[in-house]
């Protein structure tokens, strides 16, 4: 070995070394722009994210909450939007048996309707008194529940009794909130979502210090208007799209009675046929298909079977019923069958993001 190689080995060792518990890096012609985000619900919550469901005392928010959480764990699709199954680890800091009815209302009402759950949800409820702002044990027993269930989702239920008394307006307690946040969502690798409050001006947005708003990637507001449905409105999409409305309405589920023969009740979520929502003008492909499923609802659109997830005096049509109408309308500048496809499937994307189709199973209809 001469002089020039063994200084060239005496430097890759020492860079090697350096590089020991250095910061991970990616080289240039590595990075890819293509990666899709690992979704729960597409086009609603990814895992290894921080999102937030905010709203007013009574608005509806933890119901709203319980029903993502609970087609993330069976696996259905939720309001036409895919959802991969993955387990749930719902933390609920407040109101013990609220949210046991509140999940018994999911299992009675899921039961009841004929969806009859075979394979029981991947849901772990636990209602537990944790300080995630100052005790990093707390931080850790939620990450090792995290880890060894296995799941892509946890639910904090409240942030502020997650907070133990800390000052939601301070940035110093808000960081270092975000900050133990984010250590669960490193380590565990799943979306950590909380349930917050808005303030006293509603117009404001989520209560306590800016910077939560600035580190979560998606943030969904639930509101209730008088003489109309609730709505929940993703109003930041960190990257995707807002503005997303879904409507819906609380039903309620008898459970049994107490002691004195009066029933035990509690709500699960039901969307509504009347979805408020800014219209958007739709164009390209996806206009093309959202004339075609109208144009197939008029000539040969039926009422679907019962189910909770289709909206009641709806009609629908199969799938490839509405891809036929829409291929002969010009959807596709190709004439491959799979030029079509693709096609179809990108302007399914655009209606369900725009939130003007609804889709269960084999069936479509406009919303």
């Amino acid at each position: 070995m001469d002089q020039f190689d063994a200084a060239l080995n005496t430097e890759l060792r020492q860079t090697q070394a350096a590089l020991n518990g250095a910061l991970p890096t990616i080289p240039w012609c590595e990075i890819d722009g293509a990666q899709p985000a690992d979704s729960l619900i597409k086009g609603v919550i990814s895992r290894n994210t921080l999102a937030a469901v905010i709203g007013a005392a009574g608005s509806g928010k933890t119901f709203f909450v319980n029903d993502l959480a609970f087609h993330i764990s069976i696996g259905w699709d939720w309001r036409g939007h895919r959802v991969k199954h993955a387990g749930v680890l719902y933390v609920a800091l407040e109101g013990a048996a609220g949210i046991a009815n509140r999940v018994a209302a999911l299992k009675a009402y899921h039961n009841a309707h004929g969806d009859g759950v075979g394979e029981p949800p991947a849901f772990s409820l636990s209602v537990v008194s944790l300080d995630l702002l100052n005790d990093p044990v707390a931080v850790q027993r939620v990450i090792k529940t995290a880890l060894a269930l296995g799941v892509g989702l946890v639910v904090i239920d409240t942030a502020a009794r997650a907070m133990c008394g800390g000052d939601e307006n301070s940035s110093a307690d808000m960081g270092k909130f975000i900050r133990n946040l984010d250590r669960i969502r490193e380590a565990t690798g799943a979306c950590v979502l909380i349930v917050h409050h808005t303030g006293k001006d509603a117009a404001k947005g989520a209560r306590g210090h800016s910077s939560l708003r600035a580190a979560i990637d998606t943030e969904i507001e639930v509101t209730k208007a008088d003489g109309g449905p609730r709505i929940a409105k993703i109003t930041k999409q960190k990257d995707g799209i807002d503005g997303l409305e879904f409507a819906f309405d609380l039903h309620v589920v008898e459970l049994g009675e107490d002691e004195d023969g009066d029933p035990i009740t509690s709500c699960v979520c039901k969307p509504t046929v009347a979805i408020a929502t800014r219209k958007q003008k739709i164009t390209g492909p996806a206009g093309v298909l959202l004339s075609a499923i109208h144009e197939a609802i008029a000539d040969a659109g039926v009422y679907p079977p019962a189910s909770h997830h289709i909206p009641p005096e709806i009609r629908a049509v199969p799938l490839e019923t509405a891809r036929d109408y829409a291929s002969r309308r010009g959807l596709s500048a190709g004439d491959s069958p799979d030029a079509t496809r693709k096609a179809f499937k990108r302007a399914i994307e655009r209606l369900q993001n725009a939130n003007a189709i609804g889709i269960w199973g084999d069936w479509i209809w406009p919303a």
